[in-house]
């Protein structure tokens, strides 16, 4: 396995010490914090690959913080796995509800520990597979949230509207739109989901785009509906005309 940058999250200096250094001992780049706090700050300023969270920390615990994470755009999924002490399943339930992807009791064994990460890592490498082939299709890919939040946008979709993913990510889907669509885009998803009526969804048509520097320009555009157990956004294919 190629080595990781891993976010440790722990306030026991002692815990922190032993997972840290057998982690760097495999040749992962470890950022050791020690609150929800410091884990979120850390998590924006420098994207891991992997997040180890404690469940209870002093101030905002490990579950605040994994909400808080989630709610964070990004381009891929980052896998965090709890550190917890309790077993019972209410706890556990709780880490997963947040949106933790596995967990490991302590005291941790240092060869679990190891298997874990590997079994977590090769999930993540079929899905990152995916995102690859995604970012280098020759047609825009834009993937939004349920209330309309650009959560994914893709490098053909940076050419024609001329907004990097980072500009784009967080922000509503709108920005991409010239008047009257842009005032009429939340009405219009709201109501979708009340009723199912589409109008673009669904139906690939030609609508007009905006870029970054202000242009309109016609593209044709179809958005695909997606839902998941947990889940559910949409996906509008580009192709600029």
């Amino acid at each position: 396995m190629n080595p990781l940058r891993i976010l440790l999250a722990d306030d026991s200096l002692a815990i922190s010490t032993l997972i840290g250094e057998q982690l760097r001992s495999n040749g992962h780049l470890v950022t050791v914090v020690q609150s929800g706090e410091e884990a979120i700050a850390s998590y924006r300023e420098a994207l891991p690959e992997l997040i180890l969270m404690d469940i209870e920390m002093p101030g905002m615990g490990g579950l605040e913080a994994i909400k808080q994470i989630r709610k964070i755009p990004s381009p891929v999924r980052v896998p965090i796995i709890t550190v917890t002490g309790h077993t019972d399943e209410a706890n556990l339930l709780s880490s997963f509800m947040a949106g933790a992807d596995d967990y490991i009791i302590k005291p941790i064994q240092p060869l679990l520990l190891d298997i874990r990460i590997q079994a977590m890592m090769r999930v993540v490498s079929v899905q990152r597979s995916s995102a690859a082939m995604i970012d280098n299709m020759i047609e825009g890919v834009v993937r939004i949230d349920r209330v309309g939040r650009i959560t994914a946008f893709n490098k053909a979709a940076e050419n024609i509207f001329g907004y990097t993913a980072n500009e784009a990510l967080g922000n509503n889907v709108k920005m991409l739109m010239p008047s009257p669509f842009r005032e009429e885009h939340d009405d219009y998803l709201g109501n979708y989901a009340a009723t199912g009526k589409a109008k673009i969804i669904g139906v690939g048509r030609e609508v007009t785009g905006l870029r970054k520097n202000g242009e309109t320009f016609p593209m044709q555009l179809g958005v695909t509906d997606v839902k998941t157990p947990d889940d559910r956004f949409f996906v509008g294919l580009i192709r600029d005309l």
